[in-house]
């Protein structure tokens, strides 16, 4: 996406007509495309009787597998929304959906087989070594991907809607796998497959007619790559994923349909009232997009200073043209925030701001009487669901919540081109600025979605790589023990939730001590990368993306 795109137009009313299609056991001839490739034609759907189990007790009685990923409810059974969807998402949904995509396809369909390793890695304890039985769906899972990849046409109907050409299955398939790599601190298998797509992609330049489904997946995959590459050590740029997405003829196609993807996974089930509400959610979810295409370029830019070919004829230009490129796009962007605020009543969460003289009595403290202000400040801080704001509960829609994630990533992304472009200075003005609109807009959301009976998980656009960033770049201590607090706020209160986010959670918070005493000795920033090398290794960055 060049400087001067804009954010794409959407008509302002749901569409008419939605890829909603129920689930169906028809039978499925095998198309003549996949015959003859091995293994291909046992997982196309037959029909069959539905069952309320597709493993038996006795297929995993020697795994380490839960119980629950057998014989539990739904929500045990599957995880939640994969942690892609930073804004608020409908767990029952996911849950109910996967379960029944689970029970109608055939035995070694790979979406299938990619969503059991995945629930069950995720399942599982950490320190338990994964079951055989686990790892051959993963692997079995990873070849079929793989051997689709080969078909000559990418739209040949093999399964069940909504997952249901081969290039569905390539892309759904695949989120799904490297999510399970994620699991297993596995990044090469990940960056592999990732490149594998993209080239994929670039030699199926034709439509592809993806679901709403797919394509979300498919945006999710771009946005994983762009947060492994936040602390990736390459050298050359390379084209991503995102970048070659927006190349294609079908990119806007593909970006608009990615809004209905609930609609998409619920067929006939999914009610009138929610797609109002995902068309409401749309223009957020459009800038939270485009903040990702920015940080893609910003990517770019890291990998342009590592270049080991400096002396090569034009680097300078293309260095000095990707500067001018990102601070234009960032400038754009801003100001369409600023516009949203303006004409979108959902986006008027953004309006909310840090109360002054509440941090500048905190910073007149001593630091044991500061901290001890945070009791006070948790449940006294400006809250938008309280009676007699100016946002009411009713104001602070998913919507509105969506908008209040996308502007904290959008404040990141600047916080990070700012450490990349000027790395020898300590801080800036608006990166100051912007680490205390990123708190609080983390502390509104954290209040907010306490409220959400079903929702006890901040977005994961947020957690932890936005607050760890606020965290080393501020200057004032009192911030950064804000930050810490909330950290371990959000973590002990999700502790039976998810056990992973509270490790996670303790490491980075020791990572961020590790920075922020670097900084403090040297008066300039640090490389984030090289400091994780060195506490966590070339691991460490998964303590950002489980």
């Amino acid at each position: 996406m060049d400087s001067n795109s804009v954010l794409p137009s959407l008509p302002p009313e749901t569409p008419a007509h939605l890829p909603i299609s129920p689930f169906s056991d028809c039978e499925a001839p095998v198309p003549p495309e996949c015959q003859g490739q091995i293994g291909i034609e046992e997982w196309v759907p037959k029909r069959r009787r539905r069952t309320k189990r597709l493993i038996s007790k006795d297929e995993v009685s020697e795994t380490a597998i839960s119980e629950e990923l057998v014989d539990g409810s739904v929500h045990h059974r599957f995880p939640s929304c994969p942690r892609e969807d930073f804004a608020a998402g409908d767990d029952d949904a996911w849950a109910s959906f996967v379960a029944d995509f689970e029970q109608n396809c055939a035995p070694r369909y790979p979406m299938r087989l990619a969503l059991l390793a995945w629930s069950a890695k995720r399942s599982a304890p950490d320190k338990l070594p994964t079951s055989p039985i686990i790892e051959s769906w993963h692997s079995q899972a990873s070849a079929e991907v793989d051997k689709l990849m080969a078909l000559p046409n990418p739209r040949v109907g093999l399964g069940v809607q909504p997952v249901r050409t081969a290039a569905e299955v390539i892309i759904c398939a695949s989120l799904f796998l490297n999510r399970y790599e994620l699991l297993s601190h596995s990044l090469d298998p990940i960056d592999a497959r990732l490149q594998r797509i993209t080239q994929w992609l670039a030699k199926h330049p034709d439509d592809l007619k993806l679901s709403s489904l797919a394509s979300k997946l498919l945006l999710w995959n771009c946005y994983l790559e762009i947060r492994l590459l936040i602390f990736s050590t390459r050298k050359e740029p390379c084209t991503t994923l995102l970048e070659a997405l927006g190349q294609r003829a079908d990119y806007h196609q593909i970006l608009e349909a990615s809004h209905w993807f609930y609609a998409d996974m619920l067929g006939k089930e999914y009610r009138k009232k929610q797609l109002a509400s995902d068309a409401e959610r749309i223009p957020a979810a459009l800038h939270l997009h485009e903040t990702f295409c920015i940080l893609a370029k910003v990517t770019r830019f890291q990998s342009l200073q590592q270049m080991p070919s400096r002396e090569q004829g034009g680097w300078e230009e293309l260095v000095l043209s990707t500067r001018s490129d990102i601070e234009a796009s960032l400038q754009r962007l801003e100001a369409d925030f600023e516009l949203a605020v303006a004409v979108n009543d959902s986006a008027g969460a953004l309006r909310l701001g840090f109360v002054p003289s509440t941090w500048h009595q905190m910073s007149m403290m001593g630091l044991d009487a500061s901290l001890s202000v945070w009791n006070e400040i948790k449940p006294m801080a400006y809250d938008p669901l309280q009676a007699g704001n100016p946002l009411s509960s009713k104001t602070l829609s998913l919507a509105s919540l969506d908008w209040l994630t996308a502007y904290a990533v959008f404040l990141t992304v600047k916080i990070l081109w700012s450490r990349t472009a000027c790395p020898d200075i300590r801080a800036d003005h608006a990166s100051t600025r912007a680490t205390e609109s990123i708190m609080q807009v983390a502390l509104l959301l954290r209040k907010a979605h306490s409220r959400r009976p079903h929702d006890r998980k901040l977005p994961s656009a947020l957690w932890l790589l936005t607050l760890f960033i606020a965290g080393i770049e501020t200057t004032d201590e009192v911030r950064a023990d804000w930050v810490r607090m909330f950290v371990l706020d959000v973590a002990e209160a999700e502790r039976d939730y998810d056990i992973g986010r509270r490790d996670h959670a303790r490491k980075v918070l020791g990572l961020m001590e590790h920075v922020r005493e670097k900084q403090d000795q040297s008066g300039t920033r640090v490389s984030i990368g090289e400091a994780m090398t060195q506490t966590e290794g070339p691991s460490g960055m998964f303590m950002f993306l489980g």
